[in-house]
């Protein structure tokens, strides 16, 4: 049996009814341009509120420092 054809099964049997499903999460992004970003990071650094993933700000090879 393909996949998609049982998914469409389990759909019919039990419909997705809430507005936020866990097959969307991870799947948003939002970009914000900020002037001063190293000083915005320091900031946000001493507060401790960053995520662990990303220690510093780095230069992106399509121009962007993230």
């Amino acid at each position: 049996m393909q996949y998609w054809k049982f998914r469409s099964i389990i759909l019919f049997l039990k419909p997705i009814w809430r507005g936020s499903e866990t097959f969307l999460v991870g799947t948003a992004s939002c970009r914000i341009e900020v002037e001063g970003i190293d000083e915005l990071y320091r900031e946000f650094s001493s507060q401790q509120v960053l995520h662990k993933e990303h220690p510093e700000v780095t230069n992106q090879q399509w121009g962007h420092r993230d």
